[in-house]
């Protein structure tokens, strides 16, 4: 088998177990769930991941947040100023929530539910937060800490915001607006 067809059938999975892991739960999901839901053979899973659990670690590295975090950092230029950078941020940070709605509900409930997920959304929180505010305070010139608090606070308050007010793909409030005044108050606080 190609590299491309490992790698896209080994999407095929991760797809199918997170829309069945959002739906069941994980303890209520089965290895049989998952692979009727990805029209295959319950074996074909075992070929790509070790068990369910190990699926469910798939599922969570390749869905996280933190990857369109950190090519934000990357790929941020010398003269943006820290309104734009904020803007990228936020805007990642909705647009990634509207596009894993099933990710979200089955991180978050499990998170609830297992202590050994709940701890990587903990350390992957703390990854993201560290991350963005090392970079915002060096290239800023901002305290470290105050910055952390700042950008942790923003980045619960946007998954908050997301899990309260989105009804479907209808933002309740205007999200445009919203992302603009946490920017504007954002700003306020680090300058």
């Amino acid at each position: 088998m190609t590299k491309t067809k490992y790698t896209e059938k080994r999407d095929l999975l991760i797809e199918a177990g997170l829309r069945v892991f959002s739906r069941k739960g994980f303890s209520g999901s089965t290895i049989k769930d998952i692979a009727q839901e990805a029209g295959v053979t319950s074996g074909l899973i075992y070929h790509y991941f070790d068990n369910k659990e190990d699926l469910l670690w798939g599922i969570i590295e390749e869905h996280t947040l933190n990857h369109k975090l950190y090519n934000i950092i990357k790929f941020s230029t010398e003269d943006l100023t820290i309104d734009e950078l904020l803007k990228n941020i936020l805007t990642a940070v909705f647009n990634f929530l509207k596009e894993k709605p099933y990710f979200i509900s089955m991180f978050l409930g499990e998170a609830q539910r297992n202590p050994k997920i709940r701890k990587r959304l903990i350390n992957l929180i703390r990854e993201a937060t560290e991350g963005l505010s090392y970079f915002i305070s060096n290239k800023y010139k901002l305290d470290f800490h105050y910055v952390e608090v700042a950008v942790r606070n923003t980045l619960t308050a946007s998954f908050m915001h997301h899990l309260l007010y989105m009804e479907g793909d209808n933002p309740v409030i205007d999200e445009e607006r919203y992302i603009q005044n946490t920017i504007q108050q954002l700003s306020k606080v680090l300058n």
